[in-house]
């Protein structure tokens, strides 16, 4: 009985390791892939985030305009600059995520080694 335990003890065991090795070969194999992949995904969504600020900063300038337009065309000198101050306003933010979206897809081009060391960083904080 104590044999067939043993044995049976020892079967597992190697399965296990077995399977440790295996797991440890696919993921071995399958790291460069992953990582390339976060950073195209990281890429990505910097540009999709710096485009989505670019676009705001085109709308609140463009409607800025047309609003200053208009009052000069209605003679309303008294309300004159009022759209252009609340479009400097308005833009300050998405220039600011425009500026920050940029960068980091800026970095993930230039220097992804960089941008791998400080992701990693910040996943360990």
């Amino acid at each position: 009985m104590n044999e067939t335990l043993q044995k049976a003890v020892a079967i597992m065991i190697e399965k296990a390791v077995s399977g440790i090795d295996t797991a440890t070969n696919f993921l071995a194999a399958e790291i460069p892939d992953v990582i390339h992949q976060l950073l195209m995904w990281n890429l990505t969504y910097s540009f999709l985030k710096a485009s989505l600020c670019f676009a705001i900063v085109i709308a609140v300038v463009y409607f800025a305009y047309k609003a200053e337009k208009k009052l000069h065309a209605e003679g309303d000198h008294v309300s004159k600059g009022y759209p252009t101050f609340v479009a400097a306003v308005l833009i300050v933010g998405p220039f600011c995520g425009l500026c920050s979206s940029a960068t980091e897809a800026l970095k993930i081009w230039i220097a992804p080694k960089v941008w791998l060391i400080e992701y990693a960083a910040e996943l360990v904080k």
